[in-house]
């Protein structure tokens, strides 16, 4: 007999006798039997973890320490690494300037070349001794002090301004306020060497470049940031023509806001943020190479990548502070 007859036979009809013609049809077996559905457990929907308090504190935690040792390590670039760039590229202009001079090709007639080499500068009491570059504005004061493109060239009849820092990049003119009045201060240009005598040392306002003006006679100013980060005012050193004035050869008639030192110049803006960018992808990679690789291989990798970014956004960065600084 086979298990559906044995099934039908259970099923309480085991007497009749089956036919070719019935149709046999299994009873359901209890074990498929649906359950009631008050049997049935349904289980509720997961709803999603939000950020807790504790992870907020982590994160801003983090983004405050980030921050933190970021403003430290650009302090830290402005005292001394950007102090080392500073002595390199007053070691290129020393070469360059000697060359020209020697060959009497130093640039004395405007227009002078942006950047150019147009003077050494020795004031032997505060030990100053640097090229002097023409043009203000906060990248070209990088390299040493500014020429102001609007006064004439030192030793000339005139007011002839120089702008130095105050603290970045080697802070030349971080001593102003020490020279005593009779101190010398040596200038050579193309035209020879002009001697000044120092007499007077002021501070004046941010709006009050009255110390920038054009004068009659043959004056040097010398001008930096006071205080030194703030660099909210000029501070003045101001000297007197004692030797013969050379010849005039003129002067830019007109200069930019971020020629007047206490301004950066932002068209260096769309640089700083690319180099951000770049720093943003080193960062990111950092944490990658952290999570995948043991922590002396991420070192070793990531170590390079962020000095060299750290270094690219610093040195464009600074263009964005005052020349003066």
């Amino acid at each position: 007999m086979t298990d559906v007859e044995t099934a039908w036979r259970n099923a309480g009809d085991a007497e009749r006798p089956i036919s070719p013609g019935d149709v046999l049809v299994a009873p359901e077996a209890p074990w498929v039997r649906p359950r009631p559905a008050d049997d049935v457990t349904v289980e509720p929907p997961v709803k999603p973890r939000g950020v807790g308090r504790t992870e907020i504190a982590v994160i801003v935690n983090r983004g405050l320490l980030t921050f933190a040792v970021a403003v430290l390590a650009f302090l830290v670039f402005l005292a001394t690494p950007s102090a080392l760039q500073h002595g390199r590229s007053q070691t290129g202009l020393v070469r360059r300037f000697r060359a020209e001079l020697a060959e009497a090709r130093a640039p004395v007639n405007a227009p002078i070349p942006v950047g150019a080499p147009v003077a050494l500068i020795e004031i032997p009491a505060i030990g100053v001794h640097e090229i002097v570059v023409q043009g203000t504005t906060s990248g070209l004061t990088r390299a040493g002090p500014g020429h102001l493109a609007a006064s004439v060239l030192p030793g000339q009849l005139g007011n002839s301004v120089i702008f130095g820092r105050s603290f970045a990049y080697g802070g030349p003119f971080r001593h102003l306020a020490s020279l005593k009045s009779g101190d010398e201060i040596r200038v050579t240009t193309g035209q020879g060497t002009a001697r000044y005598s120092f007499f007077s040392e002021a501070t004046y306002p941010r709006g009050n470049a009255h110390a920038l003006l054009p004068t009659d006679s043959g004056r040097l100013t010398l001008v930096t940031a006071d205080p030194a980060l703030l660099a909210n005012r000029y501070r003045v050193a101001v000297a007197q023509l004692d030797s013969d004035a050379f010849t005039a050869t003129g002067h830019a008639p007109t200069i930019g806001r971020a020629d007047l030192g206490l301004t950066g110049d932002p068209s260096v803006a769309p640089t700083v943020f690319v180099w951000l960018l770049f720093a943003a992808l080193v960062g990111a990679g950092a944490v990658f190479a952290f999570r995948r690789t043991t922590r002396a291989a991420a070192w070793l990798l990531v170590t390079p990548l962020v000095l060299v970014a750290a270094w690219l956004v610093f040195e464009n960065l600074v263009v964005l502070l005052p020349a003066t600084l």
